[in-house]
């Protein structure tokens, strides 16, 4: 495998860089990335109306603030960035495969970015009462198809991953 290209490495480093910041305003604002004081945006396993409307009441009017302001910002340009980088990773990695195959396997990190999207938007809805229930009920679908998808993104990479190094050996 051949070194990245220098601005290849400029969207693997933005991403990084917007995932560090995501999680340090975490952490600073609402807590530890664990349990109820975890963004809705982190919960892998989902959420209920309750557990939303316990952390939004939990982390109060600043908080809030935080999480539908600049929260909301940062991981609206996260999923693009991951998504591109995922791309990246894929094309990196098996380089010599044909273009199909790979532009098949691209369509992970798409349905990830249109999952965390649509998670977004419903998460946006949270501000207002009215229809509280049903957007939390759709955010919570996206976020958990958002971490499946994710899943197996990152899992086909390492086995190309793995693949490729048993090939170069």
């Amino acid at each position: 495998m051949t070194s990245l290209p220098r601005r290849a490495r400029y969207v693997l480093f933005a991403a990084l860089g917007l995932f560090a910041a995501l999680n340090v305003l975490q952490v600073f604002a609402f807590g530890a990335p664990f349990g109820d004081s975890a963004a809705l945006d982190l919960r892998m396993t989902g959420y209920t109306a309750g557990q939303a409307r316990g952390f939004l009441e939990a982390i109060g009017e600043d908080g809030q603030r935080i999480f539908f302001g600049v929260f909301r910002w940062l991981d609206t340009l996260f999923p693009p960035l991951l998504a591109v980088s995922l791309v990246i990773l894929f094309r990196h990695i098996r380089p010599r495969r044909n273009g199909v195959i790979i532009g098949l396997y691209a369509l992970l990190p798409l349905a990830y970015l249109v999952a965390d999207l649509t998670e977004n938007t419903f998460l946006k809805k949270l501000r207002i009462e009215e229809g509280f229930d049903i957007a939390v009920r759709f955010a919570n679908e996206a976020t958990i198809l958002k971490y499946s998808v994710l899943g197996v993104a990152l899992l086909t990479l390492v086995i190309f991953w793995v693949l490729e190094r048993g090939k170069t050996r």
